[in-house]
C-alpha cells in the first residue's frame, strides 16, 4: 500500500527536478548545435576555396 503514496511523490519531484534543469538542457543542446552548424560552414568555406584555388 505504500507504493500508491510514493508514487505521487515520485512524479511531483521528477517534474520539479525537470523544470528546475530544464532551462540548463536548452541552453547546452542549443549551444552544441549552433557551434556545430558554425564548423559545418567554415568547413565548406575551405574545401570550396581549395576547389577554386588549388596548390600546385
Amino acid at each position: 500500500m505504500q507504493i500508491h503514496r510514493a508514487k505521487p511523490k515520485f512524479l511531483l519531484l521528477t517534474g520539479f527536478i525537470l523544470l528546475l534543469t530544464g532551462c540548463s538542457i536548452s541552453d547546452w543542446y542549443n549551444g552544441y548545435y549552433v557551434e556545430r552548424a558554425s564548423i559545418i560552414k567554415e568547413q565548406k568555406k575551405v574545401q570550396l576555396t581549395m576547389m577554386l584555388n588549388p596548390q600546385k
